[in-house]
């Protein structure tokens, strides 16, 4: 799926135009090769957002750790395999927050349909 990158996630009307086509990076966080969190977010419901893309998460729960996902960036894939999954207040900030390491951060709302949490995946690069 299309990632938009450096959307301001506080904006409201920018981040759902981002997501209209896609899923969105947010902004201020890393990207991939740079070593550190990447922060990647999008739609997981109909009930909120319409679109093409609007339910591109929705099964996001069911990846597991060990699972990898490949972010392809400037013509480059980038491996990342998964290691936590958690759920989260919706106001919970410290997922932006820049790591160590690099790693992909992906989020959704949560439970599906709702926007009461937010689901949070977490996977590490994949040398």
């Amino acid at each position: 799926m299309p990632v938009a990158e450096n959307v301001d996630g506080s904006k409201k009307t920018a981040y759902n135009r981002a997501l209209e086509k896609g899923v969105a990076h947010y902004q201020g966080t890393s990207l991939p090769g740079k070593g550190s969190n990447i922060f990647i977010f999008g739609h997981s419901s109909t009930n909120f957002n319409q679109g093409p893309y609007a339910t591109v998460f929705a099964r996001l729960d069911e990846l597991q750790n060990d699972d990898s996902v490949v972010v392809t960036y400037h013509g480059q894939p980038y491996k990342y395999t998964i290691f936590a999954k958690e759920v989260v207040e919706k106001t919970e900030l410290s997922v932006l927050a820049p790591t160590p390491q690099e790693q992909l951060t992906l989020m959704t709302c949560w439970p599906v349909g709702t926007k009461d949490k937010r689901l949070i995946i977490k996977a590490k690069r994949a040398l």
